[in-house]
C-alpha cells in the first residue's frame, strides 16, 4: 500500500501538468482555413475559346480563338505580372484586322482566381476556380458581371511544368 501511495503524487503531478497543457496549448478562436490553390501563371501562353467578342459598325462578332500570354519579371512561380490577349476573329477583315490584342495586367490569389485588367479597355475580368493540370490544361470560369462561363485553354509555351507536379 505504501508503494502505490508514493506512486500517486507522482501520477497527479503527470496528469495535472497534461491538463495544464492542453488547456493552455488550444485556441479559442477558429482559424480560417488555409489555402494554397495560386496559380502560377508566370511565363506561359495558354491558346483556347475565351467567348470574346467585339462591336464594330453595330455588328458583332465571336473570335474563334484566344492566345494569352502571362509573364512576370521575377519568375514561373509569379502570382502577378504583365502580358498580352489576342482575340482572333473570322471576320474577312471587315476592321482591316483579323484579331483584337490587349495589353494586360493579371494577379492570381491563392483560391485559384485571376483577376485580368485590360489597359487600353479600362476592364477587368476575373478567371475563377482555375485549375492548371499536368498534362497542359487550365481551366476555370470566366466572370465580367454579366457573363459566367466556363474555359479550358491549352498551354502553347509553359515552364519545366514536373516543378509543379511532383
Amino acid at each position: 500500500m505504501k508503494k502505490t501511495m508514493k506512486r500517486f503524487p507522482l501520477f497527479l503531478t503527470l496528469f495535472a501538468t497534461m491538463l495544464l497543457a492542453s488547456v493552455s496549448l488550444t485556441s479559442c478562436s477558429d482559424d480560417e482555413p488555409y489555402y494554397d490553390n495560386y496559380v502560377y501563371l508566370g511565363n506561359t501562353v495558354w491558346q483556347g475559346d475565351m467567348y470574346s467578342t467585339v462591336t464594330y459598325d453595330e455588328v458583332q462578332y465571336n473570335a474563334t480563338s484566344s492566345l494569352i500570354g502571362f509573364y512576370s519579371e521575377y519568375n514561373e512561380d509569379a502570382t502577378y505580372g504583365y502580358g498580352y490577349w489576342i482575340d482572333f476573329y473570322n471576320n474577312d477583315n471587315v476592321w482591316g484586322s483579323n484579331y483584337v490584342a490587349s495589353h494586360i495586367q493579371w494577379d492570381s490569389d491563392r483560391y485559384g482566381n485571376v483577376k485580368v485588367y485590360f489597359e487600353e479597355d479600362d476592364y477587368t475580368i476575373y478567371l475563377d476556380n482555375c485549375v492548371m493540370y499536368s498534362d497542359g490544361y487550365l481551366d476555370g470560369y470566366l466572370e465580367d458581371g454579366n457573363f459566367y462561363k466556363m474555359f479550358e485553354l491549352q498551354y502553347t509555351v509553359a515552364p519545366n511544368w514536373s516543378a509543379y507536379f511532383e
